[in-house]
């Protein structure tokens, strides 16, 4: 299948990956649905090979344990239903007959395959392979206020989820935006910053509707629809604290928090650790050459050792739910 409908887009946790979804759903021919591990999970186990229909039974496994059901409104039994009907041989054509199905019931002809899910970082390789033509759109959030951020979900909410410390979140924050840089190169990706995002959001989706291939439609996308167009993707979302600000109008100064809120140490070790994505994407250092001079000093061993220990981490992911599949087919067979 030709996989330059698809676009996924990614960036680390915070960086506004789901305010910028929510309103490419504006679009009327636009429809990215809840974050979901299917592309990936699926890419490790099946890529390289054509889907048999005895597949499409694990490919609804796969789905209902990577993906969020209720905001997708797709059952293990819709799903399997879906490939018996529409026959998908690979990996595209069956993530394809699932978004357009997801299209259909949010009232939409879907002019290109849209798929949300920050941590696909840790997972381009495979996802680049088994979609070959397909976009990128990159969101990236200045490092200091993605820390900030998952801070203040953290003392809010008592969720416990992404980096705990300013070392950690700097370490998160930088590896990402290395193992992204291998894919912003050509014309098959973009990168938004988040804060010209709510500087000037109407150029930048037209920008976006421009790369998609869509007619421009930026006026409508940029105002909040009240969920009309977003379906249970930011429905569901907004109900939890840490998403509040979607379904609001853009808040042009939600940025810089960290020249205010950070503590001039904690500036200056986050700078170490993430000097170079820092100024790579045009943020403020005010360590300067000083900065960089640790960051190759100390912190790219540091980042090293950091990134074959995530790699490990979100292998060790996909392993527990190759074991649970495992499990449920043996117990299926039985």
């Amino acid at each position: 299948m030709n996989t330059s409908k698809f676009f996924f887009v990614y960036g680390s946790g915070r960086s506004g990956t789901s305010l910028f979804c929510s309103r490419l759903n504006n679009h009327s021919e636009l429809q990215v649905p809840d974050e979901s591990h299917f592309p990936a999970f699926a890419a490790e186990l099946l890529s390289g090979r054509d889907i048999r229909q005895d597949d499409y039974r694990l490919l609804a496994d796969i789905f209902e344990l990577t993906s969020a059901k209720e905001t997708w409104g797709l059952s293990r039994e819709d799903i399997e239903k879906i490939f018996r009907t529409a026959n998908p041989v690979d990996l595209p054509s069956a993530l394809a007959c699932l978004l357009d199905e997801f299209g259909l019931r949010s009232g939409k002809n879907l002019s290109a395959y849209g798929i949300k899910r920050p941590m696909m970082i840790f997972f381009l390789e495979k996802v680049r392979l088994t979609y070959p033509d397909s976009k990128i759109v990159h969101v990236v959030r200045d490092g200091r206020d993605v820390y900030l951020s998952y801070k203040e979900v953290h003392q809010r909410e008592g969720i416990s989820f992404g980096p705990k410390n300013i070392i950690s979140g700097a370490i998160y924050w930088q590896l990402g935006l290395i193992r992204c840089r291998q894919y912003e190169e050509g014309t098959n990706s973009i990168v938004v910053r988040y804060e010209d995002f709510l500087e000037a959001p109407d150029q930048i989706l037209q920008d976006t509707c421009s790369f998609l291939g869509v007619r421009d439609e930026s006026e409508e996308m940029v105002e909040s629809q009240s969920f009309r167009n977003s379906g249970n993707l930011i429905r569901a979302k907004a109900n939890a604290a840490h998403h509040q600000n979607l379904e609001k109008k853009i808040i042009k100064d939600n940025k810089s928090r960290w020249r205010n809120e950070l503590s001039w140490l904690n500036c200056c070790i986050f700078e170490v650790f993430a000097y170079s994505g820092l100024r790579k994407y045009g943020y403020e250092v005010k360590g300067g050459i000083f900065a960089g001079f640790l960051h190759v000093l100390m912190a790219k061993p540091t980042l090293f050792v950091s990134q074959k220990l995530n790699e490990k981490r979100h292998h060790g992911r996909f392993a527990k739910w190759s074991r649970k599949l495992e499990r449920q087919s043996q117990a299926e067979s039985c």
